[in-house]
């Protein structure tokens, strides 16, 4: 971990609220290419982002006292910050972000348990990115590729579209009909009066 550079500039921030997801149809078939219908959750994550010079990336969470100090130019190093560097990568290569950041992370997205904590942060940092860099060109769309490219290329994991592409557009009371091939959606509205219980079998992903 670095030590802490550079000056946060705080009178500049942007937010993003990005929800958890459960999938109803479809398991495993994403990464090998199939309809899946995943659902947002009423549990969300937020981030907020502020810039930071030079290439320091900082992040708090409120699932932990640590802060991490970390550099763009780190790799992964099997550590709770890894997303969040991996994100702010993603996001100059964007070309949304020309420097570091300070992330601040509050989430009711249970962490490992399947319910894409992971996504949810790092389709949250870009999209507060964007929101920084008055962007209106890049699409939920494309923001949920890019993610996945962090998951796959940044942290190793060799997952499918859907987990990203659900919390990129879908909000709570909504499910996503998905075709993981061709990117094609269907936003489906879910009854109200259905309520959906997800039970954690106590083992971490």
């Amino acid at each position: 971990m670095s030590v802490e550079r550079g000056h946060t500039d705080e009178s500049r921030s942007a937010t993003a609220t990005v929800p958890g997801r459960v999938n109803l149809i479809g398991e495993h078939l994403d990464y090998n290419g199939g309809m899946v219908l995943p659902c947002a959750l009423s549990q969300v994550l937020t981030i907020r982002l502020t810039p930071h010079e030079g290439s320091q990336v900082i992040v708090e969470s409120d699932h932990t006292d640590e802060v991490a100090y970390r550099t763009i130019e780190e790799a992964p190093a099997n550590h709770w910050s890894d997303h969040s560097v991996g994100a702010i990568r993603a996001a100059r290569e964007l070309g949304l972000l020309n420097s570091g950041a300070k992330l601040s992370i509050a989430s009711t997205v249970p962490q490992g348990a399947g319910l894409s904590s992971s996504a949810a942060l790092i389709v949250g940092v870009l999209k507060a990115s964007r929101q920084l860099a008055g962007n209106t060109v890049l699409s939920d769309v494309e923001v949920a590729k890019a993610a996945r490219v962090v998951e796959n290329d940044y942290i190793g994991v060799p997952c499918g579209i859907m987990d990203q592409m659900a919390v990129a557009i879908a909000q709570p009371g909504q499910a996503i009909a998905l075709d993981t091939v061709t990117l094609d959606y269907d936003v489906v509205e879910l009854f109200p009066e259905l309520s959906f219980v997800v039970v954690h079998s106590g083992g971490s992903r």
